[in-house]
């Protein structure tokens, strides 16, 4: 089963991921997560190995520089080689930089094992034609009203 998350900023798109993996038992999946530390893009699994993969550039368009090689060598590792679930929190236009990485997650998501991905709403339509509309079986939009019951509905998916 592959599920995709996406919602505004704010929505609780990370607090549902987080909720449904402790809900499944999901301690250690493959995958990650990237946050904004000051003026660094970092990726960090969920085992909690952490690489910088962009710094701001001040001034300009866009706003981060990606690090392509240690962006690609790190995130496609973090990817899994098998039937594990696999959570990514978050992909976005960041992401859409790396070749590499966007053959991989297609790749990805065309294999067995669960897939549980946040994906940024002003990114989602070129993330669905990279890794194929066929290939993602759900899209929820995490809002207000949804947020507290969609960790119930993707675990009894993902099961």
């Amino acid at each position: 089963m592959k599920i995709v998350l996406t919602g505004a900023i704010g929505a609780g798109k990370s607090t549902v991921v987080r909720e449904v993996m402790s809900r499944l038992g999901w301690r250690e999946p493959a995958g990650f997560c990237t946050r904004r530390q000051r003026d660094e893009v970092i990726v960090e699994t969920w085992r909690g190995e952490r690489r910088v993969c962009a710094r701001r550039q001040d001034g300009r368009a866009p706003p981060y520089e990606v690090m392509p090689g240690a962006f690609a060598d790190f995130a496609v590792k973090c990817l899994g080689a098998g039937r594990e679930p696999v959570v990514l929190d978050e992909l976005g236009l960041l992401e859409l930089e790396v070749m590499e990485f966007t053959g991989a997650v297609a790749d990805l998501f065309r294999r067995d094992g669960p897939v549980l991905a946040v994906i940024q709403e002003r990114a989602l339509q070129r993330w669905r034609e990279i890794i194929g509309a066929a290939n993602i079986r759900r899209v929820c939009r995490v809002e207000a009203e949804n947020r507290d019951r969609l960790p119930d509905e993707i675990c009894a998916r993902l099961r």
